[in-house]
């Protein structure tokens, strides 16, 4: 294993190798992959914050997107489900988050830093709550994963 890397995704992918050896090229797949499960309208609007206890977290923009997102669950669990198996997604929840917008219309969404499960995720209707420093905030939620 190299100590030198050509970008932060090579730091990132290898860091989710060690603490998710198992699952880490879905894991990342799925983030990336969004805009084809969801589409490019969806995927501009809803987005994929992390799989907690076989769960999609999904983070819409308005409440509008909760509900077509909603009409859309069985199809899009059923794609999560073919593309990345390994993931045992088995449901969605989905909440209103804080309006983050793409930043170049027609990009891929970037994933967001992982939220913590926490009474705020329990209920859907609960908007999530941005970290102050998600870089550190997802470092010490894959450790915690590693060592479970």
């Amino acid at each position: 294993m190299s100590d030198e890397f050509s970008n932060a995704t090579d730091a990132l992918k290898q860091l989710f190798d060690r603490l998710m050896p198992d699952n880490s090229e879905s894991y990342s797949g799925l983030f990336s992959g969004w805009e084809e499960i969801a589409g490019t309208e969806m995927s501009m609007h809803v987005f994929v914050i992390d799989v907690i206890n076989r769960s999609l977290i999904l983070e819409a923009d308005h409440p509008g997107w909760i509900q077509k997102t909603r009409m859309n669950q069985s199809q899009i669990l059923r794609e999560v489900a073919a593309r990345y198996p390994e993931l045992e997604i088995n449901r969605l929840k989905i909440t209103v988050g804080n309006g983050r917008k793409n930043p170049v219309p027609n990009q891929k969404p970037q994933p967001a830093a992982p939220v913590a499960e926490n009474a705020a995720m329990k209920s859907e209707k609960t908007p999530s709550v941005a970290s102050e420093d998600p870089f550190h905030e997802l470092l010490e939620k894959m450790r915690r994963r590693g060592n479970s």
